[in-house]
């Protein structure tokens, strides 16, 4: 069964509640600025609760979020931003996975 986590942007790291998640979980982010990065590790859906573009995932430093042996992950609506619009990209996949952008 999957587990739906709602996260919001004074929850904590963003990252350290991916980790303690269920495979399969569905996580709602708040609308706001969500700090990344993020790696992803395991079928995970992420979703923003305000509809398109009102979560936003943000890194500082390499891509907002990076994949590497997680197997399904959906990103709903959320905007992706790197450290600089012209340096990085903001997704990065080290092993095939079944990656879904939608919004």
């Amino acid at each position: 069964m999957t587990e739906t986590v709602h996260h919001g942007v004074d929850d904590g790291p963003l990252a350290a509640r991916l980790r303690a998640i269920a495979p399969g979980s569905r996580v709602v982010l708040a609308a706001g600025v969500h700090r990344g990065p993020l790696a992803l590790t395991q079928d995970v859906e992420l979703v923003a609760a305000g509809g398109l573009g009102s979560a936003t995932i943000a890194s500082s430093r390499g891509p907002a979020v990076s994949m590497e042996g997680a197997g399904r992950v959906l990103i709903e609506n959320i905007v992706l931003r790197g450290p600089d619009a012209g340096a990085a990209a903001v997704v990065q996949v080290y092993v095939a996975v079944d990656l879904t952008l939608r919004g």
